[in-house]
């Protein structure tokens, strides 16, 4: 399977998953989604491990982004946790 296409579902399915806890009454796990171009940060204030806390889908596209990124995860006080799929890489990045 295409790598690009195994991270991208990898990403709908988090995504579809904490939408669903999102969307709970109050969003009692803080769930928060945000893209960045075609990068997607995900946090679960409630739940401070890296399973779901985390920053996938970066490329080389989005490395103008990395300050946006970050400062997202900084302003929820929860660290940034980058997942670099290997067919996204480059000598910058």
């Amino acid at each position: 399977m295409n790598k690009k296409l195994w991270e991208q579902i990898e990403m709908d399915t988090l995504t579809s998953r904490l939408l669903a806890i999102g969307n709970l009454q109050n969003n009692p796990m803080g769930v928060s989604i945000q893209s960045f171009g075609q990068t997607m940060a995900y946090t679960v204030k409630s739940i401070p491990g890296p399973a779901f806390n985390v920053i996938k889908g970066l490329c080389g596209e989005d490395e103008l982004l990395l300050d946006e990124i970050i400062d997202f995860y900084d302003e929820k006080h929860i660290p940034a946790r980058f997942e670099i799929a290997p067919s996204h890489h480059s000598q910058s990045l």
